[in-house]
């Protein structure tokens, strides 16, 4: 009788058939609306951009690879297309993270600016009054703001309290499971399968980091995989993108 009572929505594919090619004329003709390019015309042709309704990337690689570098600047090239982005940084503050930002958009020295070099000085004032005219925002929230790691839960309410329209996760491994699981594997798994149904529901595509475990430093692996992945396969199976960084 329960089962009976519960409120199940379907959709039906026939039915439905001029939705779909509604949806893929729009791609055509204003591809803008459903792709957000990545700012690399090589990757942008490979996958089209990020998809703004189903996106999950996940970037992995060996520690120091730059997987932080690279989402930073995915981030800033939606910056630069005038949209709403939001980061989470388990691990840099508001400050380390927008010095990133700001050698990515102007090339300065990242060392430079992290230690105060004088000579830099006028060229960074320079940089930051262009960068105070985007029209566009820079949410960034780390576990000092959230007085500890964040779950999936937090980063829902960080999303739909700013409107944000691309999200940054620096890293899986530096996030908390809401449910308490008692292995790491499980607790991966609920990271990454909640994280999975909050983009899917929101419609908003998120941009993560994941490092790879410690069986893709054996010699004999040169090109590390989606099995190489650390802690979970269900990173790699729920993930519509995975880059993979080699040097």
């Amino acid at each position: 009788t329960l089962t009976k009572q519960l409120t199940v929505q379907a959709v039906d594919l026939v039915s439905q058939a001029d939705n779909r090619l509604q949806a893929y004329e729009e791609k055509v003709n204003n591809p803008e609306k459903s792709f957000i390019k990545t700012g690399l015309p090589q990757l942008d042709e490979k996958i089209g951009g990020w998809d703004r309704r189903e996106e999950l990337c996940v970037i992995t690689g060996r520690t120091g690879m730059g997987k932080s570098w690279w989402l930073f600047y995915f981030l800033m090239k939606a910056l630069q297309q005038g949209l709403r982005v939001g980061l989470y940084s388990g691990e840099m503050g508001a400050n380390k993270v927008g010095y990133r930002i700001d050698t990515l958009m102007s090339n300065i020295s990242n060392y430079k600016i992290n230690k105060g070099i004088a000579d830099i000085k006028e060229q960074y004032e320079q940089h930051i009054e262009h960068f105070k005219k985007l029209n566009s925002a820079f949410y960034i929230i780390t576990q000092k703001e959230l007085g500890g790691p964040a779950t999936v839960e937090k980063l829902r309410a960080f999303i739909e309290k700013y409107n944000i329209d691309i999200l940054g996760i620096d890293q899986y491994s530096l996030m908390e499971d809401s449910k308490h699981a008692r292995s790491n594997p499980e607790k991966f798994a609920n990271i990454s399968m909640d994280t999975k149904t909050m983009q899917m529901e929101l419609g908003v595509p998120i941009l993560s980091n994941a490092q790879l475990g410690r069986s893709a430093t054996a010699k004999d692996v040169e090109d590390p995989n989606t099995e190489h992945i650390a802690q979970s396969d269900r990173i790699a199976q729920d993930a519509t993108t995975i880059l993979s960084i080699i040097q």
